[in-house]
């Protein structure tokens, strides 16, 4: 999501380096790239369409304007998959305001700059549920057991 505030050549070129980024082969990237086809941007996608419903296998970035936050964040939920969110303002209020909104593991803010060492990583609906990393990611490897006794 880019708002008005932002410094659009700035969030254009930092969006699309991070849709490109490593051929597109990261899971938390904009795209992840299976097989070469050649970077592709469209414009004024319907939210409805397969290619804003589906998670894209490659360096394709879909543009879908928005008029209002609350329009922004039904269009970044409206889809079945939640592993990370990405958006650019100048507003600090605005991104406390929506990271509590948004139905995804990861919200970016200003540019992708790498998950930190021991950040847990995870997605939410269609995109998983548990964690990878940090304190959370070792809940995998624990069995909770209840004992009852009665005396």
């Amino acid at each position: 999501m880019v708002f008005p505030d932002a410094d659009l050549d700035d969030a254009v070129a930092l969006t699309v380096r991070s849709c490109f980024n490593i051929a597109g082969q990261g899971c938390n990237l904009t795209t992840r790239m299976l097989v070469h086809i050649e970077p592709t941007v469209l414009a004024d996608v319907d939210p409805l369409s397969d290619v804003a419903q589906q998670e894209v296998f490659g360096p394709v970035l879909s543009i879908i304007p928005f008029d209002d936050e609350d329009e922004a964040v039904e269009l970044a939920n409206g889809t079945p998959y939640g592993l990370g969110t990405y958006l650019q303002t100048r507003d600090v209020s605005r991104v406390h305001r929506l990271v509590r909104r948004f139905q995804s593991g990861s919200v970016h803010v200003n540019g992708v700059s790498g998950q930190p060492p021991g950040a847990p990583f995870g997605g939410y609906k269609q995109s998983g549920t548990g964690r990878e990393g940090g304190r959370e990611g070792l809940f995998e490897f624990l069995q909770t057991k209840n004992v009852y006794i009665r005396a």
